[in-house]
């Protein structure tokens, strides 16, 4: 759907009346007044094909849960992705990129609460490369102000 002023939605239409056109987002549903309508382009939308996607997915395979979690991911269906995300450790608890997604870190972090911790700046932090999930293993130099 195309609005005046440049902007554009995309999702399903619930609902379309003379005074507004409601459409499912996936994190939500937007009304729309209807005089901020420009045209509405029917077809296939992501949310149509996240759908189609996940009803071919049996419950029980956490590579294809992750594939589609990383697709969502990547046509801006964040909240879609996050439930993909959460069926792949259902399936399998150790999928590394449903945890990493989930940012559940490996080992758990609830065996870390409490723990007292020593901030390393400018300097690699003993034990990092343990809870490293593709990030920097080295904390940026603080600046002084």
């Amino acid at each position: 759907m195309y609005l005046k002023g440049g902007g554009r939605l995309s999702g399903r239409i619930v609902s379309r009346t003379g005074a507004a056109v409601e459409v499912d987002v996936g994190a939500g549903r937007i009304a729309v007044p209807a005089s901020s309508v420009v045209c509405v382009e029917e077809g296939h939308s992501p949310l149509h094909e996240y759908e189609d996607r996940a009803g071919r997915i049996g419950g029980g395979d956490a590579d294809a849960w992750a594939a589609l979690g990383e697709w969502a991911d990547s046509q801006g269906l964040g909240t879609q992705g996050r439930e993909a995300y959460h069926r792949a450790p259902a399936a399998s608890p150790d999928d590394p990129r449903a945890n990493a997604a989930l940012g559940n870190l490996p080992g758990g972090l609830a065996a870390d609460l409490g723990r007292p911790i020593t901030v390393h700046a400018g300097r690699p932090c003993p034990g990092a490369a343990a809870y490293s999930l593709a990030r920097p293993a080295r904390i940026p130099a603080l600046t002084p102000v």
